[in-house]
C-alpha cells in the first residue's frame, strides 16, 4: 500500500542507517530474501538495506511478480506487504505456501486486530508496522531463516524416509517373487539377494529391483 509521504521518508532514512544492525549482520552463506511492496520507496530502501548487511535480495512490487520471483528464484524468506492492488499480501502468502514451505513476514501500516488476526492465521513469522527500519527487521528474519533450515532439513529427512519405505518395499516384494516361484524359504531367498549384491558390488535394493523387473529368474540364474 502507498504510504503518505513523511511515512515513506521515514523509512527510507531509518533504513538507510545500517550501522545499528551490522552487529547482527548474517555470518553464513547469504540468505535469499524476497520483498514485496508496492511503495517503490519501501520497497526499494529495505532492499538495499538488506544487501548491505549481506543479504540477497529480489524485488516485486506486485503480488504476480512476486509468485514468478518466488518460482525463479526460490528464496529462503519473502517479506510481504498486505496492502496491495489487486492480490493482496494475505493472498499472495496463501499462493506462495502452495510453492512449497516458504517462511514469510507481513509488513502494514495499520495494526489494527482484524488485519493481525488474519496474518497469525497464516502462520507468519512476523507483523511489523511500518514505517520501520533494518534494524527492527533483522531479528525477525533471522527467526524465519531458522524456520526456513528447519524445513529443510524435515523435506530431507522425509525424502530419505521415503527412499527407504520404497526400497524396503521393493526389496520384500523381490523376496516373496523368488519364494514363489522357486519354493524358498524367506531367509533364502534374502541369501540369495545379499549374495547377487555382494558378487556385483550393488545394493541389495538395486538387485531387487531387477528380480522384479524379470519376475525372479535372473536372479537363480546368476547363482
Amino acid at each position: 500500500m502507498h504510504q503518505p509521504r513523511s511515512s515513506a521518508a521515514a523509512t527510507a532514512r531509518a533504513v538507510a542507517r545500517p550501522a545499528q544492525a551490522a552487529a547482527v549482520a548474517p555470518q553464513r552463506q547469504p540468505a535469499r530474501i524476497l520483498v514485496v511492496d508496492d511503495d517503490d520507496v519501501t520497497r526499494m530502501a529495505i532492499a538495499a538495506g538488506l544487501q548491505r548487511l549481506g543479504y540477497q535480495t529480489t524485488e516485486a512490487d506486485c503480488a504476480l511478480a512476486a509468485l514468478e520471483r518466488a518460482a525463479d528464484w526460490r528464496p529462503d524468506l519473502a517479506i510481504i506487504d498486505i496492502t496491495m492492488p489487486g492480490m493482496s499480501g494475505i493472498e499472495l502468502a496463501a499462493r506462495l505456501r502452495e510453492l512449497g514451505e516458504l517462511p514469510f513476514m507481513f509488513l502494514s501500516s495499520h495494526d489494527g486486530p482484524d488485519v493481525v488476526r488474519a496474518a497469525s492465521a497464516h502462520a507468519a513469522v512476523a507483523y511489523l508496522v511500518k514505517p520501520l527500519g533494518v534494524a527492527q527487521i533483522i531479528p525477525a528474519i533471522e527467526v524465519g531463516l531458522v524456520r526456513s533450515a528447519e524445513l529443510a532439513a524435515l523435506r530431507e529427512k522425509q525424502a530419505v524416509l521415503s527412499q527407504a519405505l520404497s526400497d524396503a518395499r521393493d526389496t520384500n516384494l523381490a523376496i516373496g517373487v523368488l519364494m514363489e516361484r522357486h519354493g524358498l524359504e524367506r531367509e533364502q531367498a534374502f541369501d540369495i539377494l545379499r549374495g547377487q549384491a555382494r558378487a556385483q558390488r550393488r545394493k541389495v535394493n538395486a538387485v531387487a529391483t531387477e528380480v522384479l523387473a524379470v519376475g525372479g529368474s535372473g536372479a537363480m540364474q546368476g547363482r
